[in-house]
C-alpha cells in the first residue's frame, strides 16, 4: 500500500509533468499561430519586455489594424463557427464602474479596439489551428 506521503511527492512529480507538457504544447501553438500569421502587415503579438520573462501564451490573443475593425473579423469567424471576443473591455468602459474615478493613457482603450482573442484551448487539433488561421487569412484578403 502507497503511503499519503508516496502519494504528495507521485502528485508532485506529476504535476511538474503537466506543467512541463503544457509549456511544450503553448509553445508549439503560440509558434504555428506566429509563423502563419506573424509576418503580415497589421497583426501584432504581445510581446515580454525582455527575453528574461517567459508566457505561456495560453491565451491567443493578438491586435490587427485593419480597416473592416476587429468586431468584422469576429463576425467573419463566427460564420464558420468558430468562436473569439474581443480582448477584455477596460472596466472603466465598463457601466457598474463609470462612476469611479480611472487613469488612463488610452492603452487600455486602444487594445480593446484592436485586440482579438481566439480560440486558445488546449484541446484544439491541428487541423482546428490550421483551419482557424485559414479563416483569419481569408478575412484579411476579401
Amino acid at each position: 500500500m502507497l503511503s499519503h506521503h508516496h502519494n504528495h511527492w507521485r502528485q508532485k512529480l506529476d504535476s511538474c509533468r503537466e506543467k512541463k507538457l503544457a509549456k511544450a504544447f503553448f509553445e508549439i501553438k503560440k509558434k504555428k499561430i506566429k509563423n502563419h500569421l506573424g509576418d503580415i502587415p497589421g497583426i501584432e503579438f504581445q510581446t515580454g519586455p525582455s527575453s528574461k520573462y517567459f508566457s505561456n501564451h495560453w491565451l491567443s490573443a493578438l491586435t490587427i489594424e485593419n480597416e473592416k475593425g476587429v468586431r468584422s473579423l469576429i463576425d467573419y469567424l463566427n460564420n464558420f463557427n468558430i468562436e473569439s471576443r474581443p480582448l477584455w473591455k477596460p472596466m472603466h468602459l465598463q457601466p457598474v464602474f463609470k462612476k469611479f474615478d480611472f487613469y488612463s493613457n488610452g492603452t487600455s482603450e486602444e487594445l480593446f479596439s484592436k485586440g482579438i482573442c481566439l480560440p486558445s484551448s488546449s484541446l484544439m487539433k491541428t487541423e482546428e489551428q490550421e483551419y482557424v488561421i485559414k479563416k483569419i487569412k481569408e478575412w484579411l484578403t476579401h
